[in-house]
């Protein structure tokens, strides 16, 4: 899966089942990605909480690079 061009219609990733207590979450980072252009989010919260974990699942679904 690849982001969409510009003008085309947003691609949202369906949230993988073994995710579990992250809608929220998740349905944040599908709101920015649909945005057009750019967008800066920070994730924060208690350690050892699964932010890192969230995010690789997100990345893999929309096809992107986590670093």
């Amino acid at each position: 899966m690849t982001r969409p061009l510009r003008g085309a219609a947003p691609l949202v990733p369906h949230k993988p089942a073994d995710l579990v207590d992250r809608d929220e979450a998740w349905r944040t980072l599908s709101d920015a990605w649909a945005q057009p252009g750019p967008q800066l989010l920070f994730g924060a919260g208690r350690r050892r909480a699964g932010k890192s974990y969230l995010l690789t699942r997100f990345v893999r679904a929309v096809g992107g690079i986590y670093y």
